[in-house]
């Protein structure tokens, strides 16, 4: 490689890391590498660092590549590193760039065809793995139970309670009323509800 350079990907806003989009120039021609590749790394904000450390968002995400990518019937993009140090809470993750695809855009929203799509998606990642007694024995994914996941019941709270005026105002009252007492208000007894479900990923 001669040189690298980092440019945004339009739509994407992350509250835990950093999305961008590196464009690689080699020395010759025939590298077999592409020209661009997608990167991801976690931001270094105390906010994001408390709720990476309730939810380990990265070392989730380097098991999924590492032990469960090649094992989903469905298109996933090639994974050309994946560091994760626990201790140091550091990651980095360099994917392929599947441009032309679009990012989504948690702003402006999608169409019910790409939510349909999506879902589609979704039922086959889960459905992979459905009551597979495997995932179990993965360390880097966690029971529902697990101490620290009750750690984040103050920002839950907090978040809800603080939530922006605009948004709330999307919730219908009922639906607002119920996400309150059944998760909100107690989520250890969400927690434990979830952990008696069947596993999948």
């Amino acid at each position: 490689m001669t040189s690298v350079e980092r440019s945004e990907i339009g739509g994407i806003v992350g509250l835990m890391g950093d999305v961008c989009r590196l464009h690689v120039a080699y020395e010759r021609d025939g590298s077999g590498l592409p020209p661009t590749f997608v990167a991801k790394c976690p931001r270094t904000s105390d906010e994001a660092r408390l709720y990476n450390g309730v939810m380990r968002f990265y070392e989730r995400e380097a098991g999924f590549y590492a032990h469960l990518a090649d094992k989903v019937p469905m298109r996933v993009p090639a994974c050309y590193f994946s560091g994760y140090d626990a201790d140091a809470d550091h990651h980095l993750l360099i994917l392929e760039d599947i441009a032309p695809a679009t990012p989504g855009d948690v702003i402006e929203g999608t169409s019910v065809d790409n939510v349909a799509l999506l879902l589609d998606h979704l039922a086959v990642l889960h459905g992979t793995f459905w009551g597979d007694g495997r995932l179990a024995e993965m360390g880097w994914l966690w029971h529902w139970e697990r101490p620290e996941l009750l750690l984040g019941e103050p920002i839950v709270r907090s978040a809800w309670d603080d939530m922006d005026p605009e948004i709330a105002a999307r919730y219908p009252d009922d639906v607002a009323e119920a996400v309150r007492r059944r998760y909100v208000d107690d989520i250890t007894g969400a927690l434990q509800g979830w952990g008696e479900r069947p596993w999948t990923f």
